[in-house]
């Protein structure tokens, strides 16, 4: 993504966009954040962008492995800075790493919980 032109970008943005506002099934958007990297800009609105449409997210922070303990720490701290900034009550936020397999439960609890409501709405006709 980083590497492609911006009016690409630009592309791609809408198309999401539009994609995740007329998905009547979607439950939860897995917002990935490469944890090495401090709060950028894109995340911000993007994160910013599902709040003001009422889609809920999960913040899922991505290549823990290559942190230490403490810039682990300071990442998630900087990111929970930057989101009390507009944000009264922050979204879930889970730690993972594929090489490690840090945070996949949670990751899989959270789907796991979602499942019967996505069923029972489902059953109901509202998706």
């Amino acid at each position: 993504y980083a590497k492609t032109s911006k009016k690409e970008q630009v592309k791609w943005s809408e198309f999401t966009r539009k994609y995740i506002l007329h998905r009547k099934n979607l439950m939860y958007l897995f917002v990935l954040i490469d944890a090495r990297l401090e709060p950028q800009r894109i995340d911000m609105e993007f994160m910013a962008w599902c709040g003001t449409k009422g889609i809920p997210f999960v913040m899922v922070f991505t290549k823990i492995d290559k942190l230490s303990s403490s810039q682990l720490h300071k990442s998630l701290r900087d990111y929970k800075k930057e989101m009390l900034k507009s944000w009264e009550e922050l979204p879930v936020q889970v730690s993972t790493s594929a090489t490690s397999a840090a945070g996949r439960n949670e990751l899989l609890d959270i789907i796991t919980r979602t499942n019967p409501l996505f069923a029972e709405m489902k059953k109901q006709g509202k998706v």
